[in-house]
C-alpha cells in the first residue's frame, strides 16, 4: 500500500487539527502548555552512555526546563524496577 498525494495533505492537516484540540483540552482543564520538571529514564549503560547524551542535549535545548535524570541498569527487569517515567532497552529483550 501507498499512501496517495491527496492521503499525505489530509494527514497534514488532520495532525494540525490534532494539535489545535490538544491545545484546547489543556487550555479548558486550566493546564500549562508548558514543557518542564523532572523526567526519569531508565535506560541500560550502553544505552545511556552512547544513545541518550545527543537525544538529551536536543531536548536541553528545545525545553531548558526540563530536567533529566538517567538511572542505568544492566537487564531489562532491573528497569522496570527503577520506575521511570520512561525505559530505553534493545528489542527483544528478556524480562
Amino acid at each position: 500500500m501507498k499512501i496517495t498525494q491527496t492521503g499525505a495533505d489530509l494527514a497534514d492537516h488532520v495532525r494540525a487539527m490534532a494539535d489545535a484540540a490538544g491545545c484546547m483540552t489543556l487550555m479548558a482543564s486550566g493546564q500549562s502548555q508548558a514543557i518542564e520538571g523532572m523526567v526519569r529514564i531508565a535506560a541500560s549503560e550502553l544505552f545511556a552512555a552512547h544513545l541518550l547524551p545527543p537525544i538529551v542535549a536536543k531536548l536541553r535545548s528545545i525545553a531548558p526546563k526540563i530536567e533529566v535524570d538517567i538511572v542505568t541498569a544492566k537487564t531489562v527487569s532491573d528497569l522496570l524496577q527503577r520506575e521511570g517515567d520512561i525505559a530505553v532497552c534493545a528489542p527483544n529483550s528478556q524480562a
